[in-house]
């Protein structure tokens, strides 16, 4: 078989889809015989992706492979599977697609808080069509057989479905706290409560969707609310920081006045100190002095003892004695001398009184 290749534009995002075509009936035959009619559709919103070929009595569909293609034919609806393509008659037959990949878009709800405050919650969905049999016996997902779009916006109803089973989540869930509680403490809240509301969530099961994602993408109160919170928040934050400043400078001025102190304790020591010192130094020397008096005092003494025993020595000794004891000391104070002259009249003198003295 060969493909031909139709740009479709998807929820949003491009996709590429694969024609097929039957050898004996195709494109190649001739003119006059049959006419073909290839729908490249751009699913802008809510339009499906199938390629529809027309042919005299029959027509050819051809889903993505993203896709699942069912036929409904005498009351009877089959599912033809993922990316299926068939031949159909255009009388009496129904053909339906349903996307199998993840849809994602977002809601905003609303709800009152305990305290009769409206809050606002916008928040991206992840869903999936789990039963496509299901899904489209229970929205219109039905394709138009000429231009292979949804005759109806089926993926709008699953949306309004989706966000009427949040919108009581959402109710119950703020409803049960106050603003302030709710702004503080939202998003974990509100996504503990969504989580917990979309897994029991049986209505929603029972038409074949899914919720994979349920993100808490803001929460907004009412414009007044919002900036009486913020004035209060900032007012906050103002008198933290002023205390934090005030706290600073008391640390500083405590800082100063240690500083200041340990100055004066270190300044105070260093005068005791200097004190005992000066105390000390005047101990010591009032020591030495006693000690230096005490000296002089022995000497004196013993030197006056030596003199009055020397005294009495010479005072029993003769003049000569006397005079040859005295000389030494006499030698000691009197100038010096350098020449002694000696004449024979001392000479002779002192050596008669030397005799004399020696006969005495």
């Amino acid at each position: 078989m060969d493909g031909e290749d139709d740009e479709i534009h998807g929820e949003g995002e491009l996709r590429q889809v694969h024609a097929i075509t039957i050898p004996d009936i195709s494109c190649q035959l001739d003119s006059n015989l049959t006419e073909e009619y290839c729908h490249s559709n751009k699913k802008e919103g809510s339009e499906a992706m199938a390629t529809i070929r027309r042919y005299p009595f029959l027509s050819h569909v051809t889903v993505d492979t993203n896709s699942e293609l069912l036929i409904a034919r005498g009351g009877r609806i089959r599912s033809l599977g993922a990316g299926a393509a068939t031949w159909f008659s255009p009388l009496g037959t129904a053909l339906a697609e349903v996307p199998l990949e993840d849809l994602s878009f977002g809601s905003i709800v609303r709800g009152l808080t305990s305290d009769r405050q409206e809050i606002t919650v916008q928040m991206a969905l992840v869903v999936r069509l789990l039963d496509a049999d299901l899904v489209a016996r229970r929205f219109d997902f039905a394709i138009d057989h000429a231009t292979g779009s949804w005759t109806g916006s089926p993926l709008q109803a699953v949306q309004t479905r989706i966000v009427e089973r949040i919108q009581q989540i959402v109710a119950e869930t703020v409803g049960r706290a106050t603003l302030e509680t709710v702004l503080a403490t939202g998003f974990e809240q509100v996504g503990t409560g969504l989580a917990a509301g979309l897994e029991n969530a049986a209505d929603l099961a029972a038409v074949g969707i899914a919720v994979l994602e349920a993100r808490v993408l803001s929460l907004r109160a009412d414009e007044d609310l919002e900036r009486a919170f913020q004035t209060v928040t900032r007012e906050a934050a103002q008198a933290e920081a002023d205390r934090a400043t005030y706290e600073r400078r008391a640390q500083a001025v405590e800082r100063e006045r240690a500083i200041k102190e340990n100055e004066l304790n270190n300044r105070t020591e260093l005068a005791r100190r200097q004190a005992e010192l000066v105390e000390l130094e005047g101990a010591n020397e009032r020591r030495r002095t006693e000690q230096t008096v005490e000296r002089n005092r022995l000497l004196a003494e013993s030197e006056r003892e030596a003199l009055a025993a020397r005294l009495e020595t010479l005072g029993s000794a003769d003049r000569v004695a006397i005079i040859a004891a005295l000389l030494p000391e006499l030698a000691g104070v009197l100038p010096r001398i350098d020449a002694l002259t000696v004449t024979p009249d001392m000479l002779g003198s002192a050596i008669r009184n030397l005799v004399d003295g020696a006969r005495a």
